[in-house]
Parts: structure tokens; C-alpha cells; sequence
């Protein structure tokens, strides 16, 4: 699905060699993450979420370019997803959060599941 059309309201979720990174017993500073350009391209697209197969969608250690690019558009960011099982391709995306007052993140559930379509 490289190159796929990515259109507006649509959730993103960005399956990377990342996924492999979660067996691994320790944190790795060298990610794949999303570059300040490509969250402003998100948001100009108008995609109502991104999330991420690691910790953050940003460079370790970086200026937070993509987080203040999306979260600056009100743009929601799942990051830690563990997307080893998920093949490329179309899918429902739910994402239930805790609501934890004064907090600037959560731990959420997400789930994912297929969607079935014909030529789209």
C-alpha cells in the first residue's frame, strides 16, 4: 500500500521497521518518525489522527516539529502502537483513551479491525 492516497478525516497509522523494536528489552534512540514537513502535510490534507509504531512521531531529542504541527491543528497523535500483526490496507480504528484531568496524554486502548471493500 506504499504511496496510498491519504484522504481527509481518515486516521493514519504508520506501520514502520519500528514494529520490530518492541521485543527488544530496551529503548532505541534511533527511530523512524515523522519529519515536521510530513505532519503538515497530514494536517493540510485534513486526517483527523496519526499514530505512530513507536514512542513518539518526532526524532529522539528532537525540537517536536511534528508533534506541534499536528497537536498545534488539534490533530490527535497515538503513539506506541504495537502494529507487528497489522498488514498494510484499509481499517476502522478506534481509539478509547482514559480522560485523565490536567494530563497531557493518556494510556489508550486501540483497536483495529479490516475493513472489507472493493475497488475503493
Amino acid at each position: 500500500m506504499d504511496g496510498a492516497a491519504v484522504e481527509a478525516g481518515q486516521i493514519v497509522l504508520f506501520k514502520t521497521r519500528n514494529s520490530a523494536l518492541w521485543r527488544l528489552d530496551r529503548f532505541v534512540e534511533e527511530y523512524v518518525y515523522l519529519s515536521g514537513a510530513a505532519a503538515r502535510r497530514l494536517v493540510e490534507i485534513g486526517v483527523s489522527a496519526v499514530g505512530v509504531d513507536y514512542l513518539s512521531v518526532d526524532a529522539y531529542g528532537s525540537g517536536m516539529e511534528a508533534h506541534l504541527a499536528l497537536l498545534g491543528a488539534s490533530v490527535p497523535v497515538i503513539e506506541g502502537l504495537d502494529l507487528s500483526a497489522v498488514d498494510a490496507g484499509l481499517y476502522e480504528c478506534v481509539c478509547l483513551p482514559l480522560l485523565l484531568e490536567g494530563a497531557e496524554g493518556a494510556p489508550a486502548r486501540v483497536i483495529v479491525r479490516a475493513i472489507e471493500t472493493t475497488k475503493r
